[in-house]
């Protein structure tokens, strides 16, 4: 199926009706371009960053100091994607920097800072970083939160053991 300008129809990935700038805990994943293998390589189950994986982790590291309400949780970065838990604490009406579409400024502002870092770095003004959009999922109670966050700790021996 196309829309009328003739672009396939995406699936919709997002819940309908729900604020994404809700008190909530998010877990997210935002992949390389083509899932290439750009921010490091594994070696015995250790996930090593090279400059560009720095980057990523030094740029989502410093995008909870840039923001009131917010804040990071677990996360890692591995050679093509990132996964991470992000808290929304407050609500716009308590921090009127929050916005309704929070996690998506939240995501998009890093993804941007780390392009252009990159970008930079490789001195290619049209180096292409991340695939377009990301995952999300709304976490909804605890035992959910304790499920994800061991995920995301075992992600580096699940990920390299396939690829030895």
């Amino acid at each position: 199926m196309q829309t009328a300008s003739g672009l396939p129809i995406r699936k919709r990935i997002r819940l309908r009706d729900f604020h994404y700038s809700s008190k909530c805990v998010y877990y997210i994943t935002v992949n390389a371009n083509q899932k290439r293998q750009l921010f490091g390589r594994c070696e015995n189950d250790i996930v090593t960053l090279n400059e560009m994986g720095e980057i990523v982790r030094n740029e989502w590291l410093r995008t909870f100091t840039m923001r009131q309400g917010v804040s990071g949780e677990r996360f890692i970065v591995m050679p093509n994607h990132m996964h991470a838990m992000v808290a929304l604490w407050g609500t716009p009406e308590e921090h009127p920097v929050l916005h309704r579409r929070e996690l998506f400024r939240i995501v998009g502002g890093f993804k941007a800072a780390v392009t252009s870092q990159i970008r930079a770095l490789r001195r290619d003004s049209q180096f292409m970083v991340w695939q377009p959009r990301f995952n999300d999922h709304v976490v909804r109670n605890y035992e959910d939160y304790v499920r994800i966050a061991a995920y995301i700790a075992d992600n580096p021996r699940r990920w390299c053991a396939r690829r030895e």
